[in-house]
């Protein structure tokens, strides 16, 4: 089955494939007369929903997209949906962990989360029908940053006891959030 991730993200693409070996993953890298959508909705499901269903209507294939966002408790929820330009530029990961840093020193509450939403888009009778699945990953932010390198905030936020930069990619496919909400859309997949 061949189906479109609807990203340009190339570690996010690399990271569905390996969770969905099993199919005929292509993204925007390989369309690029598809445009990128805008993130404007107020949340990450909004976000992803905008994403598949304005490029179902664009192409005659399934399409799924994602959002995530990593939600710090002592900071009302922040940077939340905003996670990915959090400090005005867009994946510009290290300034963004400098700044998480900095507001959590001294904070006791060291909880957090990341929550990952698919949203998974087919064109039926000229109409767009849309499916969500969402995927949450207990944290706990570090006071300092992990000398292992990682994928966005995967260098400063701890999962059981361990930087989630320093779990093998088959421990992160496990429980992280992308992960959990990948194994939801399969088995509609598969139904």
């Amino acid at each position: 089955m061949k189906l479109l991730f609807a990203s340009t993200n190339q570690q996010k693409i690399d990271e569905i494939k390996t969770l969905l070996p099993n199919y005929d993953i292509v993204s925007l890298l390989d369309y690029p007369e598809i445009p990128d959508v805008e993130e404007t909705a107020s949340t990450i499901e909004g976000n992803a929903r905008l994403k598949s269903e304005t490029i179902a209507k664009l192409i005659d294939l399934p399409v799924f997209s994602d959002d995530s966002g990593l939600f710090i408790e002592a900071l009302d929820g922040a940077p939340g949906v905003h996670s990915a330009r959090w400090t005005g530029n867009h994946r510009d990961y290290q300034t963004q962990n400098e700044k998480v840093l900095e507001l959590m020193a001294g904070k006791e509450n060291r909880k957090a989360h990341y929550t990952t939403v698919i949203s998974y888009s087919t064109l039926i009778n000229g109409e767009v029908v849309t499916k969500v699945f969402e995927g949450h990953m207990p944290l706990t932010v570090a006071e300092y940053e992990s000398n292992t390198p990682g994928f966005s905030y995967d260098t400063i936020v701890k999962y059981n006891g361990k930087f989630v930069s320093e779990l093998s990619r088959d421990e992160k496919n496990k429980v992280s959030s992308r992960a959990i909400a990948v194994q939801k859309f399969e088995e509609e997949l598969l139904k």
